[in-house]
């Protein structure tokens, strides 16, 4: 340090002195720093170390290098981390099955039948109901009871005291004869169609299947749990319509669920003695409140039209 000593003394050089001695101070500095060994920390604190798989770990063998040991050689302390395993998303397709809405159901949708002739009532039934050949031409009838969802997009809303309101795939009931009618004018000025309620000898040909028919006493079965919401199983009220089991034809809950008017005004078969209904439409296939018996395809009965229950309903027809 004396050679240093000496330059300082020297005013002509005292910038550049300082320099040289800053630069010495310095490169000894950094020297000690590339020599010093790096310890490791000091304590007994035992932390545990997470690694991955891939995580290369030094062996105490080597000096220099590092090397990769199996989960097998880790101390109890050190615990290996999963790799994360890739999020797998749903594909395109996959996300549009799960986002598309279920197709709503409509009275609107209908199917085609077949004329033919069969043999209307039933011997074992009412004293009303006795058996006769009728012929019916070729016609299409409603899939489903007309729904409420129906009904609102053709009235703009409920009819008058709904007893089961804000059920868009249940049938519309407490609805009269006089008041289906106008939803007919409605219904086929706004979709440009014609359509109708069945005559009574449609609803029974097609409720028994038409020319696929089994002769079941109700629509589609001779078990009426399997194809009608009735007093047995209904919970007192009506259900979203296709609920059961369909009929020969494809055709669903013409048996319960809820009466259904037809054109027709109740009169005696010709075979019969029964007294008329003066005034009365007729309403076929039961409800969601009464028995099996009132359920079967040959039962009949009559209502004034401008009655409103909330077991009444219907389904249109067309030539």
């Amino acid at each position: 340090m004396a050679a240093v000593s000496s330059t300082l003394r020297s005013p002509k050089v005292w910038g550049s002195g300082l320099v040289g001695v800053l630069a010495l101070v310095l490169g000894n500095w950094l020297c000690d720093r590339e020599l010093a060994p790096t310890l490791p920390p000091t304590g007994n604190t035992q932390d545990t170390t997470t690694l991955t798989e891939n995580t290369p770990i030094a062996s105490d063998t080597q000096a220099t290098g590092v090397k990769t040991i199996s989960p097998e050689q880790l101390p109890k302390d050190v615990t290996l981390e999963q790799p994360k395993q890739k999020e797998e998303k749903p594909t395109a397709k996959e996300q549009q099955k799960e986002e598309k809405p279920a197709t709503r159901k409509s009275g609107f949708e209908m199917v085609a039948v077949a004329g033919g002739t069969f043999t209307m009532g039933d011997a074992k039934g009412e004293s009303d109901e006795c058996p006769h050949e009728v012929t019916v031409g070729s016609f299409s009838i409603g899939k489903y009871e007309i729904t409420q969802a129906d009904w609102k997009a053709v009235m703009g809303g409920f009819p008058k005291e709904p007893g089961f309101p804000n059920c868009d795939q249940c049938p519309v009931e407490r609805v009269s004869w006089d008041d289906i009618q106008d939803f007919l004018k409605k219904a086929n000025a706004k979709y440009g169609k014609a359509y109708r309620l069945p005559t009574e000898a449609e609803w029974e040909y097609a409720a028994r299947g038409g020319n696929r028919s089994k002769d079941h006493a109700y629509s589609g079965s001779s078990s009426p749990g399997s194809v009608a919401w009735y007093d047995a199983n209904s919970g007192r009220k009506t259900h979203p319509v296709g609920g059961k089991a369909a009929n020969e034809l494809g055709l669903y809950d013409m048996s319960g669920n809820v009466w259904e008017w037809c054109a027709d005004l109740w009169k005696a078969y010709p075979c019969c003695t029964a007294s008329e209904c003066k005034n009365c439409r007729v309403l076929r296939g039961g409800s969601w409140g009464i028995g099996a018996t009132w359920l079967r395809s040959a039962y009949r009965v009559g209502g004034n039209p401008d009655g409103r229950d909330n077991g009444d309903g219907f389904r249109v027809a067309q030539d």
